[in-house]
């Protein structure tokens, strides 16, 4: 039931082992050297592989298949799902600031006078693990839209903040506010994944979910050399970018939430030809049950996630028509 706090509690070790690695490789480059930096790092992918032998496999005998070179054959149908759509936008817009801040950052640390460069990344790291930590549960309680606005507020801020005069002040309530904004964003965006997403190809939603973050951060990093290209009077117009990026997700949040909160949970039941009364007379648990879920979701994913139990119902408790 609480898919936003497993996520998040997976988010957590995520994000910080990526936000983390800039602050140790900036302390090992600084007092080893780059090439000893690099060495450590391989040390740590290998003892990660170490820790996958002792992993027991989770998917069922049933679903295993044995390995050949035609699973290697993939094509776009294999990696991208078109039902979560609203979530592909909505990271590739979000995540373009991701790869400003990785690409630019350091930059700006030795601007201000940082000589860690990475100490922008632990603000952000520990800003996020907090907000993970004691909001884990915040979207599957209140919705993954509301949580997601919020989440663009404080990256609009995040944003900002980088345009104004640069100072220690100001980068470090923008990694507190970017922080913030990934704690909750990352594991929302992920939850509201398999909530669009049919049960059967949570994998091919999760890799399409995957390929807009990865898309926005390599954009953002793009766009951020060409227009910084050296010059410290342009570092800021990447972080205006992300902050109108950031914007317009809003935008779209809102809208999606607008085709979402017209329809009640009446008129859903009408919508599927489920008979209200009779439905909630015969089985008021599960009748119960769906209305406080779907008050909390969009009618799409409350549909993606039921979608084998709807027909079942509509057969069960039709309208009757005179």
């Amino acid at each position: 039931l609480f898919i936003c706090s497993v996520v998040g509690g997976l988010g957590i070790f995520t994000a910080t082992g990526m936000s983390i690695g800039p602050v140790i490789g900036s302390f090992l480059a600084e007092e080893l050297g780059l090439r000893e930096m690099f060495w450590i790092s391989s040390l740590f992918a290998l003892l990660s592989i170490l820790i996958l032998t002792r992993m027991k496999e989770t998917l069922p005998k049933s679903r295993k298949k044995p390995m050949s070179i035609s699973l290697f054959k993939i094509g776009w149908k294999d990696v991208f799902e078109p039902k979560i759509i609203p979530v592909f936008w909505v990271m590739i817009l979000v995540s373009f600031s991701y790869g400003v801040i990785v690409t630019l950052v350091p930059d700006i640390s030795k601007m201000i006078g940082w000589h860690n460069k990475g100490l922008y990344f632990s603000i952000f790291t520990i800003s996020s693990i907090g907000v993970r930590v004691f909001f884990a549960k915040s979207s599957d309680q209140y919705g993954r839209i509301p949580v997601l606005l919020i989440s663009s507020f404080f990256l609009i801020a995040s944003m900002f903040l980088m345009v104004l005069p640069l100072s220690s002040m100001t980068v470090i309530l923008s990694g507190i506010f970017f922080g913030i904004s990934w704690g909750f964003n990352s594991p929302t965006l992920t939850a509201w994944t398999t909530d669009l997403a049919s049960p059967t190809h949570i994998g091919r939603a999760m890799a399409t979910m995957y390929i807009a973050l990865e898309a926005g951060i390599g954009m953002g990093a793009l766009l951020s050399g060409a227009f910084y290209k050296g010059l410290a009077s342009q570092i800021q117009i990447p972080f205006l970018l992300s902050g109108i990026f950031a914007i317009i997700s809003s935008l779209l949040l809102v809208y999606y939430d607008i085709i979402g909160s017209k329809m009640t949970f009446d008129e859903y039941l009408i919508s599927k030809k489920i008979d209200r009364n009779l439905f909630q007379n015969s089985d008021s648990d599960l009748f119960h049950a769906w209305e406080n879920a779907f008050n909390q979701i969009h009618p799409l994913s409350f549909t993606e996630q039921n979608k084998f139990i709807v027909n079942k119902i509509r057969r069960k408790y039709p309208i009757k028509v005179d």
